[in-house]
């Protein structure tokens, strides 16, 4: 079961290489082959076939982001050509009011055996129940669907899903990072040093025009580490790098503010190197 409409797919994607989502996808798709087989042994007899159900609420047009699009392309065909004949159904949930345009963007890449598979629940409450107990064991389906299934930690059977935040506990990145900083606006990233001689390095480039760049060190006052300077995208990627001098919290500061009309399109990259 999975609830895409939570997701943000936006973010995912500017901070997950699409590499890495496709080692997932298989990574996943083989923890399901290895499930099969377990089953298989347990129930003593052959079961190679999953039902998928996948909650669409809250799926929009920030969903159909073109990057995004590629990316479910790969996955289909790498699915298809990989793991044939493992789906027995697709059940869809609660299907938007963009389902239509999401069909025809993807149907041409998904084999016609397999969009046979699709099943579009109904939206009303019961009939929508009396659909999903037709095909999934109640004790496998949430409660507001008319199951049983309450043993996910946090309380529900389906992850709740959220907002991907690209940014570890310490502050730095885990991949490249894009932001928008507004007019008149700053983007701030607190980096958590625990010891002394770490140097801290950034990468950053900004789409267009100028921003402002500084690092401070923050203490009982905030005190100016790197001296504020104004960089020019023609510039290109910036890089720098600082040994911290003392351990605490460094705080990295890309400057609009002096912008009335333009907001600026920031990629950035922040990493720790411990002695």
């Amino acid at each position: 079961m999975e609830r895409i409409g939570l997701v943000d797919v936006k973010g995912v994607i500017s901070s997950v290489p699409v590499d890495v989502l496709m080692e997932w996808q298989r990574y996943g798709r083989e923890r399901d082959r290895v499930g099969l087989e377990k089953r298989s042994r347990e129930r003593g007899h052959v079961v190679d076939q999953i039902t998928m159900i996948e909650d669409c609420q809250g799926i929009g047009m920030k969903h159909l982001y073109m990057p995004a699009v590629d990316v479910y392309k790969e996955v289909l065909k790498m699915s298809e050509e990989q793991y044939p004949e493992t789906l027995r159904r697709y059940l869809l949930v609660n299907p938007p009011t963009i389902f239509p345009i999401a069909y025809k963007m993807l149907s041409p890449f998904v084999d016609p055996h397999t969009l046979q598979k699709i099943i579009i629940v109904p939206t009303d409450p019961e009939e929508r129940n009396k659909v999903l107990a037709q095909y999934v064991d109640p004790k496998y389906l949430p409660e507001e669907w008319g199951g049983t299934c309450t043993n996910h930690p946090v309380g529900r059977c389906i992850p709740p899903g959220g907002k991907f935040n690209p940014l570890s506990p310490n502050g730095t990145t885990y991949f490249p990072t894009g932001t928008i900083v507004g007019r008149r606006g700053k983007h701030e990233v607190e980096v958590q040093v625990e010891q002394v001689g770490t140097k801290i390095t950034w990468k950053f480039a900004v789409k267009s025009n100028d921003i402002g760049f500084a690092v401070y060190f923050k203490g009982d006052t905030k005190e100016e580490i790197v001296a504020s300077t104004r960089v020019d995208s023609k510039v290109g990627q910036v890089t720098g790098e600082h040994v911290a001098a003392k351990a605490g919290t460094y705080l990295l500061v890309w400057d609009n503010s002096y912008s009335n009309l333009r907001k600026k399109e920031l990629t950035f990259e922040i990493a720790l190197v411990v002695p």
